[in-house]
């Protein structure tokens, strides 16, 4: 696995544990959840703020989920799209 499959099932795993902690431990807020992280024997790679921050927004959104992100589409001068475009040779 690529380091961007790695990451991306990481984030996968860690939006289902968040909401799960949570539901378990209504009272928590997300510095408890990520006081629990910091103590696990595999702590996530990211400073504090950021994994309280992370955990605020996935509880707070409550689903697993990730939401559709704004900003610029893909481009569509990949290869793959040239390709196509080369073998039905539009004129």
């Amino acid at each position: 696995m690529s380091r961007r499959q790695d990451r991306q099932q990481e984030k996968e795993l860690f939006r289902p544990l968040v909401l799960l902690l949570h539901r378990q431990n209504p009272s928590w807020t997300a510095p408890d959840v990520a006081d629990f992280f910091e103590q696990s024997g595999n702590p996530p790679n990211l400073n504090r703020r950021a994994v309280v921050n992370k955990i605020h927004h996935i509880v707070a959104r409550g689903i697993v989920c990730e939401r559709n992100k704004s900003g610029r589409p893909r481009t569509t001068t990949t290869t793959s799209y040239r390709n196509l475009l080369d073998s039905d040779e539009i004129v």
